[in-house]
């Protein structure tokens, strides 16, 4: 049975990157390009949430980063003038964050306040796009489980291991420096 296992996985991975390769050109339109890096991890799961990535890069506006987020701005300024947040900013947000099944894991609208927090303490794929924002921009990104909480998930299990994570995220503001824990004077 091991056999059939290795010869799925390999006709998977196979299938994922042939359609990968071939995401540019389907359709004669401009779309995402999913980079050669963002290949499935072990098993079906992460397979599935590939795919999901896969199918979310085809449709219109959204672009992709390097390590295989996708993403689309719901709202965005034009001209695009204004703050944007570096890696060792603190920003202010409102966020959602679901599964792909649609189960909401975190939302600052539900909690009706803003958060803040410090990018360089937030899942790899925050750091990856939400430098591309200034402050007024509205996006939507799909990340991959490398760029979010992996193949253990969030260890509460809310998030389970592997799973690609959907952000909706406000950008209100960005502040200087990192966020200090409580209790520091």
């Amino acid at each position: 049975m091991r056999g059939h296992s290795f010869i799925y996985s390999t006709l998977t991975y196979s299938t994922l990157m042939a359609a990968t390769l071939a995401l540019p050109f389907a359709a004669g339109t401009a779309q995402a390009q999913v980079p050669l890096n963002a290949r499935p991890a072990i098993g079906g799961q992460v397979d599935a949430q590939h795919q999901f990535i896969l199918d979310y890069a085809k449709q219109p506006g959204v672009e992709m980063s390097t390590n295989g987020v996708a993403y689309r701005f719901l709202r965005k300024k034009e001209p695009a003038v204004g703050q944007q947040p570096n890696p060792s900013n603190r920003i202010r947000v409102h966020y959602e964050g679901r599964l792909t099944d649609g189960t909401i894991f975190d939302s600052s609208y539900q909690r009706d306040e803003t958060a803040v927090m410090s990018l360089e303490k937030v899942v790899k794929g925050w750091v990856e796009v939400i430098p591309r924002m200034h402050v007024g921009d509205k996006i939507e990104m799909v990340i991959p489980a490398e760029m979010g909480y992996g193949q253990k998930g969030s260890g509460d299990g809310v998030i389970p291991a592997g799973a690609t994570l959907i952000f909706k995220v406000e950008l209100f503001e960005v502040m200087p420096g990192e966020l200090r824990s409580k209790g520091a004077g």
